[in-house]
């Protein structure tokens, strides 16, 4: 992370969870922000204006969601990636197993996420919260 000369302090948004704060902000442009701090006051961010122009809530809110997709990605590989030799030429794969694995590819189709480039949400309408995982057959 670069130093900024810079940065101007902004209190988080009162429709803005704690837990979506920091993460929001870093799923926003990450390079923007420095740190975090609460007290007794509230909860501040130090953000690089020279970066990026401060989020709106709405935004924020966004980059948690873009933020936890990634980590929803990251466990769908993962879990794929355990089941990956059923799909080599020399091991048969069973219908159950072909059908958890289409699942997972599957449990990301129609995730509501935010493109920040161009400020348009995607068509998707399903939060990372609405997950539900397949079980993996024995």
């Amino acid at each position: 992370m670069r130093e900024a000369l810079f940065v101007t302090r902004y209190p988080k948004p009162s429709d803005v969870s704690i837990d979506q704060f920091g993460p929001g902000l870093k799923g926003v442009n990450a390079a923007a922000f420095t740190t975090v701090e609460q007290d007794g006051d509230g909860m501040w961010v130090d953000w690089d204006d020279d970066v990026a122009s401060f989020p709106t809530s709405a935004e924020i809110i966004a980059g948690y969601n873009n933020r936890k997709w990634e980590s929803v990605r990251k466990k769908r590989n993962e879990l794929l990636a355990e089941t990956d030799f059923y799909a080599l030429s020399d091991v048969t794969m069973s219908a159950e197993m072909e059908t958890y694995r289409q699942a997972l590819r599957d449990i990301t189709t129609d995730a509501k996420t935010y493109d920040f480039t161009t400020g348009k949400q995607s068509g998707g309408t399903k939060d990372s919260t609405d997950v539900v995982w397949p079980t993996k057959p024995s």
